[in-house]
């Protein structure tokens, strides 16, 4: 499976996570959201919408889960992604949402990690404007797209330059296309009654909609993946 995660920008920067790069090792709790999770998380502004199907399982409250959520394991073929779900939520469903890295503590203590091999990277930039004149408190401009530009590994941080023109397109993360069938056997012990039944690629940067020169790209359509845990010993799918 090839999943999208983004990656933010200051999660690199205080070296929560090193820099990736095409073909090196990827291992970190992942984090699943949806457009009705949090408001505040401008839902579409970082990274990258996916729809799969998973095992949906109900864990117990944790000191840093969202307030009034429903703290939920979504476990897929080799991999688990942790949710703070809007709703209870149990059993086999679809699903349709972003998936990043853990920050903050989102996921509980020990919630297992995703692991694989980074297929490639996409560099995230988005148009910010600020409050009012003059102001430091900055938001994602409405109505933007996001732009994506694909490298081979992640440029060296630095500090974003301290300029108060708005807008202003800032660079955001990174999207990493992690293939966890890398290592097909690391993750027996998250998912080891599910099987991938069918999966699309990710989509890949295809037209530019940047200014001449910039190097920017769109995402073409989103991504979509499609899972169903395995049947129980005996019976068959059909």
């Amino acid at each position: 499976m090839r999943l999208p995660v983004f990656v933010p920008e200051w999660q690199i920067g205080s070296r929560d996570i090193a820099e990736p790069s095409v073909g090196a090792p990827f291992r970190q709790v992942l984090i699943f959201y949806t457009d009705d999770s949090n408001p505040a998380a401008h839902y579409g502004c970082f990274g990258q919408e996916i729809t799969f199907a998973a095992l949906a399982i109900p864990l117990t409250e944790h000191p840093g889960g969202v307030m009034g959520a429903f703290p939920t394991e979504l476990r897929c073929a080799d991999f688990s992604l942790y949710w703070d779900a809007p709703h209870p939520v149990n059993g086999e469903d679809t699903f349709t949402g972003i998936v990043t890295t853990n920050g903050d503590g989102a996921a509980p203590a020990g919630f297992p990690k995703a692991h694989g091999s980074v297929y490639s990277l996409a560099m995230a930039s988005l148009l910010y404007a600020s409050a009012y004149a003059g102001s430091r408190a900055w938001a994602p401009a409405p109505g933007r797209q996001q732009r994506f530009r694909s490298v081979d590994s992640y440029p060296p941080w630095r500090p974003s330059a301290d300029s108060l023109a708005s807008p202003q397109w800032k660079v955001t993360g990174v999207v990493v296309t992690l293939d966890t069938a890398v290592l097909p056997d690391v993750n027996k012990s998250a998912a080891s009654n599910s099987r991938v039944v069918e999966v699309a690629e990710p989509a890949i940067p295809t037209a530019s909609t940047a200014e001449p020169g910039v190097g920017w790209f769109a995402y073409a359509p989103l991504a979509r993946a499609i899972f169903r845990p395995n049947p129980p010993e005996g019976q068959t799918d059909g």
